[in-house]
């Protein structure tokens, strides 16, 4: 079964949102046995050891609007211009069932963000074994 599939980027077109906010851990919640609650620290991702953000952006094409919160690992907050067309580079969607619902999830994720389609993503650095998920650093906006 493929669990995330690859998104052909040059087949959707997104506008980003101007949202950019910090992936957060669900640890235990102490008050509440066999409960989630937010933790305090933001994930990183587990390959780069990058902070992890989420970037929401609209699909241009679309009859009605959906936001899509694509997972993107950098050393600082991505800056994406509100209603300004983004392009992820390396962007894929993991779909699964959420057994409490039965409902049909999709997990969005990119190993980076290029700016008016020309990459501005460094390098991989070395330390990188996975081939799937490289080793980018989403630069900040000047």
């Amino acid at each position: 079964m493929i669990r995330e599939l690859p998104v052909d980027t040059s087949r959707i077109n997104l506008v980003a949102t101007g949202h950019v906010i910090p992936v957060m851990p669900w640890v235990p919640d102490p008050a509440n046995p066999g409960r989630n609650m937010p933790g305090t620290d933001q994930s990183r991702d587990e390959v780069t050891g990058l902070l992890l953000w989420n970037v929401d952006a609209l699909a241009e094409d679309m009859e009605r609007g959906e936001v899509i919160g694509v997972q993107v690992g950098a050393a600082h907050q991505p800056v994406v211009e509100r209603y300004k067309p983004v392009n992820f580079i390396g962007l894929s969607c993991r779909v699964s069932v959420d057994r409490r619902t039965n409902q049909v999830r999709q997990y969005w994720g990119a190993s980076g963000i290029s700016e008016l389609g020309k990459s501005s993503v460094p390098s991989p650095t070395p330390a990188s074994t996975s081939p799937s998920k490289p080793t980018f650093e989403t630069p900040k906006a000047s």
